[in-house]
């Protein structure tokens, strides 16, 4: 077996390292919370179906190895809807009621099982491989295959509703800020799928299509990124201030980067290459001259994405509070604390540095708010 090229492989291997990145994240920042183990594992699951459907399966000049990573995308892509509906179970709102507690624990099991149809009709979903224009190979998707992708489809639909429960009934800053988050990563990702996938399932374009081939790729690079900040931002108090840094670092790379190129072509064109990658280096040289001017252009550039981020004492006391209360919030969620939150509460507190004091008063506040 050996790998060949195609856009279409490569776009889906890049969700997979985005979507695995993200997922990775998730479960890290808070592995003690339902709420990141359940959404880890929906990331997952969508890596696996992009990165072995979306990617290894048109990157492989061998038809059985092109089968078989489709193989493990239908498996994964059975589970995935069951999965979100358990994750979905962790968001507040009354949209959410039906899969809290029990239901949550029933559409796990449905995740697990879903792919049973395969192993005991794998021909039912997956038919045979053909040579395709856009890649070596293909497998043909049979007609029982639609009904996950219309599953898939009335699950991002219903994430999409529960969202905007979510960020309806939200009456903290933390839950207001997580919620809008949520909305924006959803909508996303749920409007987008219903359209890659709604299109196949109701007939109006083929699986052969190049909007089936990388439509959910391109989806997943861009719902990742916003939903990881958005779960991140109530669980990490710096994230706005690293992104911020991050911000300022890149205009400055960027700059240098753009000026070194630029002079570098326009010299290529009207001397030799050597006289040319010499002009891009002196032109960089005198940048360095101009470093302060261009530090204080970066960061205007970050003060005008983030006005409300400032790296003070004051700011930085503020977020801790604020990541406080969104976990809080998360473990008074089913009206009571258990032993095993609370001391996740205590860590997460003595890691915060809040004082006694605080903590009783957000206690207070977060007890006396309305649900």
């Amino acid at each position: 077996m050996a790998l060949v090229a195609t856009l279409v492989g490569s776009v889906g291997l890049s969700a997979l390292a985005a979507v695995a990145a993200a997922a990775l994240l998730v479960l890290f920042a808070r592995p003690d919370r339902t709420q990141n183990r359940l959404l880890a594992l929906v990331l997952l699951l969508e890596a696996f179906a992009s990165g072995a459907g979306a990617g290894l399966m048109w990157l492989t000049d061998d038809p059985r190895s092109s089968y078989a990573w489709q193989a493990v995308t239908i498996v994964a892509a059975m589970s995935i809807p069951f999965a979100y509906l358990a994750f979905l179970g962790t968001l507040p709102g009354p949209y959410a009621r039906p899969f809290r507690g029990r239901g949550r624990h029933v559409a796990l099991a449905l995740a697990l099982v879903a792919p049973l149809p395969w192993f005991l009709w794998p021909r039912a979903f997956a038919g045979h491989v053909e040579p395709w224009t856009l890649a070596p190979w293909i497998v043909e998707l049979r007609p029982a295959f639609t009904l996950v992708l219309l599953l898939t489809v009335a699950a991002a639909l219903y994430g999409l509703l529960v969202a905007f429960g979510a960020w309806r009934v939200a009456s903290s800053p933390s839950e207001k800020a997580q919620a809008k988050a949520f909305l924006l990563a959803f909508g996303v990702r749920d409007v987008g799928f219903c359209l890659a996938l709604g299109a196949v399932g109701v007939g109006l374009v083929t699986t052969d299509s190049t909007l089936f081939a990388v439509g959910p790729s391109i989806v997943q690079l861009l719902y990742a990124p916003l939903l990881v900040y958005g779960i991140l931002r109530t669980q990490l108090f710096d994230i706005d201030l690293r992104l911020k840094w991050t911000i300022r670092r890149a205009t400055l790379l960027g700059a240098f980067a753009v000026v070194f190129v630029g002079v570098a072509e326009v010299a290529q064109n009207v001397a030799s290459d050597a006289y040319g990658y010499l002009a891009g280096g002196v032109a960089t040289a005198l940048m360095l001259l101009a470093l302060r001017p261009i530090e204080r252009m970066s960061a205007r550039i970050a003060d005008s994405a983030m006005p409300h981020v400032q790296e003070t004492p004051t700011y930085v006391a503020y977020r801790k509070m604020e990541v406080y209360r969104a976990a809080l919030e998360g473990a008074m969620q089913d009206g009571a604390v258990t032993e095993r939150e609370r001391e996740v509460l205590r860590r997460l507190r003595a890691s915060l540095g809040l004082s006694d004091a605080d903590v009783a008063a957000l206690e207070r506040d977060v007890a006396a708010a309305p649900r």
